[in-house]
């Protein structure tokens, strides 16, 4: 049976989280009322070592229902890791995500399912509804930078090496310290940058995902940003986010010499090509 694997990473997700999960199975219950029986769905939530209650949210979401799968993360780490973590634990083909905070629509699943059943596409984006209102210049950036919109086959995940989680580390006595999480915050925009320069994408026109915006979070951070026009403010992010888009941008290029080198063409089954 052909296996679909919805990732959820998890971090103080208590408020949010349950309706996050309820939207993935009604997304779940919209693929199986169109004739996706023979499909399975695990829905794989990953606390990240929260402080919160969102593990118990989680374990109580799943009591009694098939295909869930909660890990929980005693330290917290970062979104990165998590879904890694989450892709590495599940069994789908595959690979969906749905951030914590965020819901799908009733058709995303199905309708990314239909996409990737041609085997000449590797991955595929769908449009994003927004939960408050931005400018027009953002719509499109927005929805590319996102992995919220995103259905990805695991071996192109897998060739990869999955979400950038790069760190500079400093000598300290015999061990070493951690100083950067150079991905962080950006992890999101540098999948897509790879998957989209290395492999087959396709586009659904529909919108079938709401990226929420709620107190603290991404959305929200940058909201003020969102509804000016594009380039109106020059981001006041630091020095320190400067670096690391420069170390990200190094990095990502030699992941792609090193996958480039490494890409077969296409076979008759499908499989992996370039771009």
């Amino acid at each position: 049976m052909e296996t679909i694997s919805v990732i959820i990473p998890a971090y103080n997700s208590e408020p949010t989280l349950r309706d996050a999960l309820r939207s993935a199975e009604e997304s779940i219950a919209c693929l199986r009322d169109h004739g996706g029986e023979e499909v399975d769905v695990e829905l794989v939530v990953v606390d990240d070592g929260s402080s919160d209650a969102t593990l118990r949210t989680a374990l109580e979401m799943a009591r009694g229902k098939d295909g869930y799968r909660v890990l929980h993360r005693t330290e917290s780490s970062s979104p990165a890791c998590a879904r890694n973590c989450g892709v590495a634990a599940s069994r789908g083909n595959l690979i969906l995500y749905l951030d914590a905070d965020d819901r799908f629509l009733a058709d995303h699943i199905r309708l990314c399912h239909q996409a990737m059943r041609d085997p000449a596409i590797d991955f595929v984006k769908t449009s994003v509804a927004l939960s408050d209102a931005i400018h027009p210049d953002w719509a499109g950036r927005i929805g590319n930078s996102l992995v919220l919109n995103l259905a990805v086959r695991r071996s192109c995940h897998e060739a990869i090496g999955g979400f950038p989680d790069f760190h500079l580390a400093r000598r300290d006595g015999e061990g070493l310290r951690p100083e950067v999480d150079i991905f962080r915050m950006i992890e999101d925009v540098f999948y897509n940058t790879i998957l989209s320069e290395m492999f087959r994408g396709g586009r659904i026109a529909a919108e079938t995902v709401l990226y929420r915006r709620h107190s603290g979070n991404s959305f929200d951070r940058q909201y003020e940003k969102f509804r000016r026009p594009f380039g109106a403010a020059r981001d006041e992010l630091g020095e320190d986010f400067d670096f690391r888009v420069h170390m990200s941008q190094l990095i990502i290029g030699r992941e792609k010499r090193r996958l480039a080198s490494k890409l077969v063409a296409r076979g008759p089954e499908g499989g992996i090509a370039p771009g």
